[in-house]
């Protein structure tokens, strides 16, 4: 992975501050030194955290195996735990409400036997002490306002409840007094005030607990004034849950801790071994017996521990789920486990597919991306395997079949490209069988153009110069094009150079050059050739024809015409006698020869061929002019016929003007690049 320049000059920017910040010196320049770090820091830290976490997140999903083990992380195994941590807080929390509710429903109930109790006395004039009772009704003490005369009571308040106000509807509350906390109920009676109370100590908690099944506390505020609040306060600061809410703080569990410590150890009752704690305030307000307002920001709250199997048995009750098992609660634990165990096994089976889903794909793409680093460096021959019938597997198998082609393409090309090495060399040898670009002889101008349709041409023109007065100019098409006519041409331009070394007459020399052919080659294999013997001296032109095109000859003034000698080309069949044409030279004519590309060129819609109408029309201006304009006007005819510069048959052109005598050689005009 690369480092970006961002996440580098960041990374420098706050090395350096962190340096510069504990870097010590003299006071001014210390603290200057010191700014200037910090600032670095300020700014260099959030770039360089957030050129990090990009770094730490390419590195992490650049990998497609690594992408697809964070996606199954984030799809299949993260909603897992988010579900399952979800039911369970559902769970937990259902739990400890249900049986907080259910622990508040069994004090409600002592509140309500209490005020029943009460209410047998509302109706006396005068009231006497209640009879002590037991269970839910029973209390541990009781007051008498009346309206006049003098208060009675009897527990451990005493008389002492005179500031405590009831209103009409009665009076439900926790009264504390002289460090205790008592549960109240007051009622107005026509005798006075009445007023039931007995402790929220441990002995309540433990009946609530009993009642309830469950382990109930309960959790009242403490005032700073009394001692109890202040031991309670340094309690607190060790541990505990405080509540608070708006107008009250409740100290949960913090209530009678002191006396559970002097009791003696009690029997484990219901809830001592569940593990969902929940707590809930309750609506009671919190009285101080010393004052006539309730006590400020202070409030009661019950605290049970319970467990699920609890309160699953309290919801539907021990019968619905023991014996036969026709019970609802056992129907609805049954499905319950059944819907469980079904889910589980699901999710499980499909967090199983997609793991060996996601490591088939992450092992296809790490083999693909290994291929493609095989290929990127020259090794065509890398093949991959997947074992299966899925399209990961038809994948590499496309991958191993490309990759098969690219080798084969790759060696056709090699082919390729040293065929086109040895043609190049062939075609630069065949350059060099023609005549050098700078020969000249005296008393003639010449200019050729010679472009073959393919790397290798069949064409070729000869040049051979008898003393300073005797010219002899060769043109041969060889049937074809490519390289069998240019093995042909090579052939027959080497043949016609040996032949030309004897002292015999050109029908003699055609006539061995065409054993020669018939002997060298394929039946099918034939070649035309025009031999001119240029006598300077005695100003005589003797040509030889053996099937070639009629060279022309341009007058001085305009005139056209051509020089006929029909004959067969060699190579074509049996031996024939061949005669040679001899013409009278005239000063400042133009010969022009040509091969059959030239006449034979169409148009680009294939519908008119060059023909030789055109030529004589393209030399009929020429009459004067010098063998290179001549060869330009041609071959500029050409190109406008046929759109372009490059010919479907070798195209071949030699221009010869007849010099007057003791005319010098000029120079020769220089053959176009091909």
């Amino acid at each position: 992975m690369t480092l970006t320049r961002t996440f580098k000059v960041s990374g420098l920017a706050l090395l350096a501050g962190i340096l510069l910040a504990n870097l010590g010196g003299e006071a001014g320049l210390a603290e200057f030194v010191k700014v200037i770090g910090v600032l670095a820091i300020v700014l260099a830290t959030p770039v360089f955290g957030v050129s990090a976490l990009r770094h730490l997140l390419r590195g992490l999903l650049w990998r497609v195996g690594s992408r697809l083990f964070v996606s199954y992380l984030l799809i299949g195994v993260l909603p897992l735990l988010l579900v399952a941590g979800l039911a369970f807080a559902a769970l937990f929390i259902l739990a400890g409400q249900v049986g907080a509710r259910r622990a508040e429903t069994r004090l409600l109930a002592r509140l309500d036997a209490l005020e029943a109790k009460a209410s047998e006395f509302a109706g006396r004039d005068r009231a006497r002490r209640p009879e002590p009772t037991t269970g839910s009704g029973s209390f541990d003490g009781w007051a008498l306002l009346p309206a006049s005369g003098g208060p009675e009571g009897d527990g451990p308040l005493g008389t002492a409840l005179g500031k405590v106000g009831v209103p009409e509807t009665g009076l439900r509350a926790f009264v504390k007094s002289d460090g205790r906390t008592l549960l109240l109920v007051g009622r107005r009676t026509k005798a006075g005030t009445l007023y039931l109370y007995r402790a929220a100590d441990a002995g309540l908690e433990d009946e609530l607990s009993a009642e309830a099944g469950l382990n109930v506390r309960f959790g009242v505020g403490k005032t700073e004034a009394t001692a109890e609040a202040k031991a309670s306060k340094a309690e607190g600061a060790k541990g505990g849950l405080t509540i608070e809410s708006p107008g009250k703080r409740t100290r949960v569990s913090s209530l009678n801790q002191e006396e559970r410590k002097e009791r003696p150890e009690r029997k484990a009752g219901p809830g001592d071994d569940g593990w969902v704690v929940w707590f809930l305030p309750l609506e009671l307000p919190v009285l101080d017996a010393s004052s006539e307002a309730p006590a400020k920001d202070e409030g009661a709250a019950l605290l049970v521990r319970t467990s699920l199997t609890a309160e699953f048995r309290s919801l539907f009750g021990e019968a619905q789920l023991s014996g036969s098992g026709a019970g609802a609660g056992s129907i609805a634990l049954a499905v319950l486990k059944v819907l469980g165990i079904s889910t589980g096994v699901v999710y499980l089976l499909a967090l199983l597919v997609a793991s060996v889903l996601v490591f088939r794909i992450a092992r296809a793409a790490a083999r693909l991306s290994h291929g493609f680093a095989e290929i990127e460096k020259g090794n065509f021959g890398v093949r991959e395997k997947l074992r299966g019938r899925d399209q990961l597997a038809g994948l590499i198998n496309s991958f191993n079949e490309m990759a098969g082609h690219l080798e084969t393409s790759m060696a056709a090309r090699a082919e390729a490209e040293a065929l086109g090495r040895e043609l190049a060399i062939a075609r630069d040898l065949q350059r060099r069988l023609l005549p050098a670009p700078d020969f000249g002889f005296p008393g003639v101008e010449l200019a050729a153009d010679f472009r073959p349709a393919a790397a290798i041409g069949g064409d070729f023109y000869h040049f051979l110069g008898e003393g300073e007065t005797r010219l002899t100019v060769v043109i041969a098409d060889v049937a074809g094009h490519g390289l069998p006519a240019g093995i042909v041409m090579a052939s027959a331009l080497a043949s016609l150079s040996a032949l030309s070394r004897g002292a015999t007459d050109t029908p003699t020399l055609l006539a061995h050059l065409d054993d020669e052919v018939r002997r060298t080659t394929e039946r099918r294999a034939f070649v035309t050739l025009a031999h001119v013997r240029f006598d300077l001296d005695a100003r005589t032109a003797e040509f030889t024809n053996a099937g070639h095109i009629y060279p022309y000859r341009v007058a001085p003034d305009g005139t056209v015409t051509s020089v006929e000698n029909p004959a067969k080309p060699l190579g074509a069949g049996r031996p024939v006698d061949r005669v040679t044409v001899t013409v009278p030279l005239v000063d400042g004519e133009v010969w022009v020869f040509l091969s059959d590309g030239v006449v034979e060129a169409m148009a680009p819609d294939g519908s008119e061929a060059f023909g030789f109408g055109r030529l004589e029309r393209t030399l009929a201006p020429c009459g004067g002019r010098s063998a290179r304009e001549v060869l330009e006007a041609v071959l500029a005819a050409w190109r406008g016929h046929t759109g372009g510069d490059d010919p479907e048959d070798d195209r071949t052109v030699v221009v010869v003007k007849v010099l007057g005598r003791g005319a010098g050689a000029p120079p020769a005009a220089p053959r176009p690049p091909d």
